[in-house]
């Protein structure tokens, strides 16, 4: 049987020609004119698919790039801070050992510690610096002051407000770092390690823990003295006597001097007086009254009794046998386990817990040490100031430790951003191999797709020209 193609047979296949070779030439057109070769999920489904996955992959690690990006200026600024907080501190100390010379007048330590008070509230403000709305030293509270300061006992003190954790971000899967370091690891002590004394009664540890933080103060009084009242001689009737146990009262008829302990032995004037006050080498001091005494050679034992209170709290009486005596402050919950045995003097007594001091309360310690003129002596300062001073040295170094750590931090961030943008350019090189078009082989498509679709449209425009009679002959 002959079949005989119809005109309209001819011609729905000369449309179907025309519009395969049309599409063609879009297609073509399209790719040049995006640069994809994927243009929609039906062009390559697998192509499509891998897209899809290095586009998520890509736009994670955009993610943590933004993320870095976002923190560099906090760390920056902290450490920035950090800095400036060392360099105070380096300028405490040296007013610190400055005061402590022989050569400087009472002034001239009052001068010094007003610019100490000063570098304290500079660095309290550095304490509670902040980025944009935000504390830089609170640990995650970042939304109030991390540290306040309030007056307790007639002295300053600050206290940490913020928390001890720290915020972090991630910077890959199951990677995070730190971005901050909360203002008590930095600015002060965190964990009690040690309780110090200032070495001025003889008062120690006792065997059992303390607890406490910041410093405190022990004040031993002098209640009693015994013993004076051999050869004529007496204890005066008026002053401060404030020797602690068993103290040798020396008096050298022949070279008319008197010694208390290993004290230096000093001239008795003529006339006896009726109130002579001799010093011992530990800086006890014993009043007698010579108006009696008949010139002779004569040694006794003087025993001072007394009482003790802690941080202005009510005296209780001092048992100096005591290796393990308790007291504690009742408005600081401070707790002291105390050695009485080799307490020889009255005085106040600066106590200091190790590792649990900040350093605000250490320079406003200081401070107010320089200022004050009980009439104990240099020496005596010294010794509470040397007390604070390691506190400070302490600090100081916390303080560095924690600047290197957020340094490296910094230099962690800067290095992973790096490698971030690698990656990030790795995974866009990857994606244009799958998807991007090969813009030469394109053009030579797109010709191709013309000249077909003009071949087409020719071959078609002839075959229509065929009349019916043609098929008839």
């Amino acid at each position: 049987m002959t079949i005989r193609p119809t005109q309209s047979s001819n011609y729905d296949q000369i449309a179907a020609g025309i519009r395969r070779n049309l599409i063609k030439l879009v297609r073509a057109q399209e790719q040049i004119a995006t640069g994809k070769r994927i243009l929609r999920p039906s062009d390559d489904g697998i192509g499509t698919a891998i897209s899809m996955s290095l586009s998520r992959q890509k736009s994670g690690v955009e993610a943590h790039i933004t993320s870095v990006e976002s923190v560099q200026p906090v760390l920056a600024t902290s450490t920035l801070q950090l800095e400036e907080a060392s360099t105070l501190l380096t300028e405490a100390r040296a007013l610190t050992l400055q005061a402590l010379n022989g050569t400087q007048s009472q002034d001239d330590r009052h001068a010094i510690a007003d610019q100490i008070d000063q570098i304290a509230a500079n660095l309290l403000e550095i304490g509670n610096a902040q980025f944009g709305d935000q504390y830089l030293f609170g640990g995650t509270e970042t939304g109030r002051r991390p540290f306040t300061s309030s007056t307790g006992n007639a002295e300053q003190f600050v206290e940490y407000d913020g928390d001890g954790l720290e915020k972090r971000i991630r910077i890959g899967k199951g990677t995070f770092v730190e971005i901050n370091i909360p203002g008590n690891q930095l600015f002060g002590g965190d964990q009690y390690e040690q309780t110090l004394f200032g070495g001025v009664t003889g008062i120690a540890s006792g065997s059992d823990p303390d607890s406490g933080s910041a410093y405190t103060s022990l004040e031993l009084r002098t209640d009693s003295v015994s013993g004076a009242a051999v050869g004529g001689l007496a204890l005066a009737a008026v002053g401060g006597n404030t020797i602690l146990g068993d103290h040798v009262l020396e008096v050298d008829g022949a070279e008319r001097t008197v010694k208390l302990g290993n004290g230096i032995a000093i001239a008795i004037p003529n006339p006896a007086p009726a109130s002579l006050e001799v010093k011992d080498a530990d800086g006890s001091v014993a009043v007698i009254d010579f108006t009696g005494w008949s010139g002779a050679y004569v040694t006794t034992t003087l025993t001072g009794e007394g009482s003790i209170s802690l941080n202005g709290g009510a005296f209780e009486t001092l048992d100096r046998t005591a290796t393990n005596l308790q007291i504690q402050d009742a408005s600081t919950g401070n707790l002291l386990h105390l050695d009485a045995t080799g307490v020889t003097r009255a005085d106040k007594e600066l106590v200091t817990f190790k590792g649990a001091t900040n350093l605000f309360d250490a320079l406003h310690g200081i401070a107010a040490d320089l200022r004050e003129d009980d009439g104990s002596g240099l020496d005596d300062v010294r010794k509470r100031v040397s007390l604070r001073f390691d506190r400070l040295v302490e600090g100081q170094e916390r303080l560095l430790s924690g600047l290197g750590r957020l340094g490296s931090r910094h230099e962690r961030l800067n290095t992973t951003e790096l490698r971030l943008r690698d990656v990030s350019t790795q995974l866009t090189g990857l994606r244009s191999s799958v998807v991007d078009v090969d813009i030469a082989t394109a053009a030579l498509e797109l010709q191709e797709a013309e000249l077909t679709l003009q071949l087409t449209q020719a071959t078609g425009a002839r075959l229509m020209q065929q009349s019916l009679l043609q098929y008839l002959r």
